[in-house]
């Protein structure tokens, strides 16, 4: 249950990575005690010195083993030979080894990008992935995925694309894109949805802005209203915040309850480094995010997404019980017509 993409819209190349749930257990002594300590996995890495972004699928293990030296692999790469190419061929012998070692299939799939330095900063050196999936786009250029998710995504962001604004800069439509999904994955999946069909966690996107500055900070919360049959709109239970700042990223589920919420709090940690502690502590009551997504259900049609940036936006506040809401939620989704929707089912 995984997805690694790439999607291209101009000046803004992309990687987008699901994060991985992990869990470890203790013991105490004379019996045993499993407390599961659960933290989110990132599946990408970043190489800010060659302007090269990478996202992984496959086994967990053979991943970190290929990963720990591809940094080292790459700055001594062959001047006269393009990075994408000796990376995937060091991808292959990699595979080929652990393939005559266990006797098994391939063991990994890379999907990643090098921008080419000046003269030609625009052109994007890719390496496209084992058993890769594409989709022609209009706003995203030529997109690939991998992993077990990469039908379901390439379909959205073809649905997705059909009702793009050609208003909007191409970071805005990414930053839609990626929004608009997380919130459709967050609300929408279904429990009978079959795992090996999507993909797991949270999509990260990590951007080569311009082709030459890595951008991945931002905030998001992500909310829900169900529409009664006579239009009256109620708060969902459950919301999803997620920040990415120099302090680290994370991810928190707030739930409501009766005189309060609970909130679960996901550090996201790198993939590839062996810490199993939480990143530093974070006090969510003074989370600001820069966007959020409503999400409206209601019985006469399918669930749609809005999305709109916070900054400069008074429709939305935090509540008696910690949970965000928007002001005026029927004025407000009775006027969404002048809001970016998206409808991906």
């Amino acid at each position: 249950m995984t997805l690694c993409a790439f999607v291209h819209p101009p000046g803004a190349p992309t990687i987008l990575t699901d994060v991985l749930v992990t869990t470890s257990s203790t013991k105490t002594a004379g019996q045993t005690s499993v407390t599961p300590i659960e933290k989110l996995s990132r599946k990408s890495i970043s190489i800010k010195s060659k302007c090269a972004i990478f996202g992984f699928a496959g086994d967990v293990a053979r991943i970190r083993d290929f990963a720990d030296y591809l940094p080292q692999r790459l700055q001594s790469a062959p001047s006269d030979m393009r990075p994408m190419r000796w990376i995937g061929n060091e991808v292959n012998d990699f595979n080929e080894g652990i393939g005559q070692r266990l006797g098994g299939p391939r063991a990994i799939s890379v999907l990643g990008f090098c921008c080419e330095p000046a003269p030609a900063p625009s052109v994007v050196n890719l390496l496209q992935g084992l058993q890769r999936k594409s989709v022609a786009t209009a706003n995203f250029n030529e997109c690939f995925a991998i992993g077990s998710g990469a039908d379901r995504f390439l379909t959205m962001l073809h649905r997705f694309d059909n009702q793009m604004n050609i208003e909007n800069s191409a970071y805005e439509n990414l930053l839609y894109l990626t929004g608009v999904l997380n919130a459709d994955k967050f609300f929408c999946d279904g429990p009978r949805d079959p795992k090996w069909t999507t993909w797991g966690g949270y999509l990260e996107a990590s951007t080569m802005w311009n082709y030459q500055t890595l951008l991945t900070q931002t905030a998001w919360a992500h909310i829900a209203y169900i529409i009664s049959d006579d239009g009256r709109p109620k708060l969902a239970d459950r919301q999803l915040l997620y920040r990415n700042a120099d302090d680290g990223a994370r991810l928190a589920l707030v739930t409501g309850i009766p005189h309060g919420i609970t909130l679960t709090d996901f550090p996201i940690v790198p993939l590839f480094a062996d810490s199993q502690g939480p990143a530093s502590e974070f006090d969510w009551s003074q989370f600001v995010p820069t966007f959020f997504t409503v999400t409206a259900f209601s019985a006469s049609g399918k669930p749609t997404t809005h999305q709109v940036e916070i900054s400069g936006c008074d429709s939305i506040r935090r509540n008696d019980s910690g949970q965000f809401e928007l002001l005026q939620p029927r004025d407000w989704l009775a006027e969404t017509g002048q809001i970016r929707q998206a409808v991906l089912q």
